[in-house]
């Protein structure tokens, strides 16, 4: 989170940024953590992601994502899982 915090601190309206839709900085982070085939491994059998989601918050689901098939699968389900922008939401 050091990079996060970084970023925020050194990019111009970042907060409003974040409002309207993820950053590309969460994907990057994610996909550099899973770079090395041992740490891409050691995810995909022990990680589990969660999350709502659906068309209107009165049909939300909860979803539990694991065993991804490749790195980009796993990159987009954890970077969903923290998504809570206006145009998430919207989407």
């Amino acid at each position: 989170y050091m990079v996060y915090a970084k970023w925020v601190a050194e990019t111009p309206r970042s907060t409003l940024r974040q409002v309207w839709q993820t950053t590309p900085l969460w994907r990057e982070i994610y996909r550099r953590a899973i770079h090395e085939d041992e740490a891409f491994e050691r995810v995909n059998q022990r990680g589990y992601v969660a999350m709502a989601c659906g068309r209107t918050i009165f049909q939300w689901q909860n979803w539990v994502l694991h065993h991804f098939t490749d790195r980009e699968q796993c990159v987009q389900a954890y970077e969903a899982s923290g998504e809570a922008s206006l145009r998430g939401a919207l989407t």
